[in-house]
C-alpha cells in the first residue's frame, strides 16, 4: 500500500455537481471528508467518504475546512477543492518528504500574485493571505490545526 493509506482529503462542498468527476482522483485508501456548506444533496454512487453538514456560509468554505480538519483521522491532510482534481499520487510524491524531513506542510504547484509579480515553483519564502489556494498545500493535520490568523479574517480565524 502507498502512503495514501495516512491521508485524509478533505472537500467542502458548494457545487455537489461536481463531487462524481473529482471523486476518481482521491486514492482509494485515503480518507475522503465531505463537508457541506449547509443543507445539500450529495449524487449518489460516490467512492466511500464521510459525510459532513457543515454550516451555510456561502463563502470561502473556512469553516467547512476547519469541520475537515475536526473529523479527519489520518496524519496528514489534503484540501481538494470541489472543482479540482487532486494527483492521485499527490501522497506518495509528498507524505515521505514531510515524513523525513519532519515539515508541518508542503506548497506545491505554487501560481501566486506577490506584489503584482508572478512566482512559479519554487514558492517565495513569504506569501501573503490570500494569495495560495488550499488545494496546494499537503500537510500534517497537527500543525494545520494550531494555524491561526488574527481576527477578523476569513471564517473563524482559519486562513
Amino acid at each position: 500500500m502507498g502512503h495514501a493509506q495516512s491521508l485524509s482529503v478533505i472537500t467542502a462542498v458548494s457545487r455537489p455537481e461536481f463531487l462524481p468527476l473529482i471523486a476518481w482522483s482521491v486514492p482509494a485508501e485515503a480518507e475522503w471528508i465531505l463537508i457541506t456548506d449547509g443543507p445539500m444533496g450529495i449524487p449518489d454512487g460516490l467512492r466511500p467518504h464521510l459525510l459532513v453538514e457543515g454550516p451555510q456560509t456561502k463563502q470561502y468554505g473556512d469553516r467547512q475546512k476547519r469541520a475537515g480538519l475536526e473529523a479527519a483521522t489520518r496524519p496528514f491532510v489534503y484540501f481538494l477543492d470541489d472543482d479540482n482534481l487532486m494527483l492521485p499520487i499527490l501522497a506518495d510524491l509528498l507524505v515521505p518528504y514531510l515524513e523525513n524531513e519532519k515539515h508541518a506542510g508542503v506548497l506545491f504547484g505554487l501560481v501566486v500574485n506577490l506584489e503584482n509579480q508572478t512566482h512559479l515553483w519554487p514558492a517565495p519564502l513569504k506569501v501573503k493571505r490570500g494569495r495560495v489556494d488550499t488545494a496546494m498545500f499537503l500537510g500534517r493535520r497537527n500543525a494545520i490545526m494550531k494555524l491561526r490568523f488574527p481576527e477578523p479574517s476569513y471564517g473563524r480565524g482559519w486562513p
